[in-house]
């Protein structure tokens, strides 16, 4: 269980800032029962310093913190980070540092630019030529959803691709039914898929 045990050892900040409260409150009600009730003299809160910013009048603020800590808190190493991001600076900056050079190399690539650009012409070509009338009356979107996505999981992607002119990502995303394909596809998918003709059956 040793890679279970690094991922606890990586994320035990988040769980200490989680568990502390609890635990002091679990601490303090055992220690009124020893005491007969008396709430004057209560344990020390040194994991949420609770009765210190009791003290200085900033116990709501504490609670409130302790609200959101599950959403305030780096995903990565625990340490507490402004609301609406994910990780704090640090490891923010080692992510990117890792995406960055194949963002760079896939962005600046001229021969990928180059690609990109001749793919993009040629499905807009194909767009403006084609033409919805000449589609059968029957090839409608719940006939290629109910049809021929299902039969698509079976034929392997680059032959989608290749029959498409699409990227390989696009393609395995028609495959696995993530994303709906302009409806010119539709026939040639189907013919790619052996779907049935009801026409002719």
């Amino acid at each position: 269980m040793a890679s279970l045990a690094t991922k606890l050892s990586e994320s035990a900040q988040i769980w200490r800032r989680a568990v502390a409260p609890f635990a002091e409150g679990i601490a303090r009600a055992l220690w009124s029962q020893q005491q007969g009730g008396r709430k004057n003299d209560t344990p020390s809160t040194p994991l949420t310093q609770y009765r210190k910013r009791k003290a200085r009048g900033s116990i709501v603020n504490v609670l409130r913190r302790q609200d959101t800590v599950g959403e305030n808190v780096c995903g990565i190493c625990g340490v507490g980070i402004k609301t609406g991001r994910k990780n704090c600076r640090k490891c923010a900056l080692a992510i990117w540092s890792k995406k960055l050079p194949n963002a760079v190399e896939i962005g600046c690539d001229p021969i990928a630019q180059a690609r990109r650009a001749d793919s993009q012409r040629r499905q807009s070509k194909a767009l403006k030529a084609w033409n919805p009338i000449n589609m059968p009356t029957w090839l409608d979107e719940k006939f290629y959803c109910t049809e021929i996505q299902p039969r698509l999981i079976t034929i392997d992607a680059t032959k989608i691709q290749n029959r498409l002119s699409v990227s390989k990502p696009y393609a395995l995303r028609i495959r696995a039914s993530k994303c709906m394909p302009h409806p010119r596809h539709w026939l040639a998918l189907g013919l790619l898929s052996e779907t049935p003709c009801p026409e002719t059956g």
